[in-house]
C-alpha cells in the first residue's frame, strides 16, 4: 500500500508542474528530492511487520531460556575422578549396520587423544 501512494504522490508532482508550466531542471530536481526522501518513509511503514518479527524472535529465546534444565547441578558432591579407560573388543551396531568392530581403545589420565575419520564411521558412537 506504501508503494501506492509513493506512486500517486509522484504522479501528482509531475502533473503539478505540467499545470504550473514548470522548468525540466525544476521538474527533475523536485522529483529528485521527492524520491530520496521516500526511502526512510518506506522503512518507518515497514517498521510495524519488522518489528513484530524481532519481538516473537525474542519471545522464543526467552522461552528457552525460562526452560528448567532436567538434569540438576550436583553441588555437594565429590568431584569426579578418572584415572583410566580401557575397553577391548567392543561392538556395536545399529539394526543390521555394523558401527564398529573389534574396536579396542586405552586412555590414561591426563591423556589427550584426537579421534579421526570420515563421516559415519563412528566417531560420535565410539564417545
Amino acid at each position: 500500500m506504501t508503494n501506492f501512494y509513493v506512486v500517486l504522490l509522484s504522479l501528482g508532482l509531475c502533473l503539478i508542474h505540467l499545470y504550473l508550466n514548470s522548468s525540466m531542471e525544476s521538474m527533475i530536481g523536485s522529483s529528485v528530492l521527492q524520491i530520496s526522501s521516500f526511502g526512510p518513509v518506506i522503512k518507518l511503514a515497514n517498521l510495524g511487520s519488522t518489528l513484530s518479527q524481532t519481538i516473537r524472535t525474542g519471545q522464543r529465546v526467552i522461552s528457552i531460556l525460562d526452560e528448567i534444565p532436567m538434569i540438576e547441578k550436583v553441588t555437594n558432591g565429590d568431584e569426579a575422578q578418572f584415572n583410566s579407560m580401557d575397553k577391548i573388543h567392543v561392538d556395536f551396531a545399529y539394526d543390521k549396520a555394523l558401527i564398529l568392530k573389534d574396536m579396542n581403545l586405552n586412555i590414561q589420565e591426563n591423556e589427550v587423544i584426537g579421534i579421526q575419520g570420515k563421516s559415519g564411521s563412528g566417531k560420535s558412537t565410539l564417545l
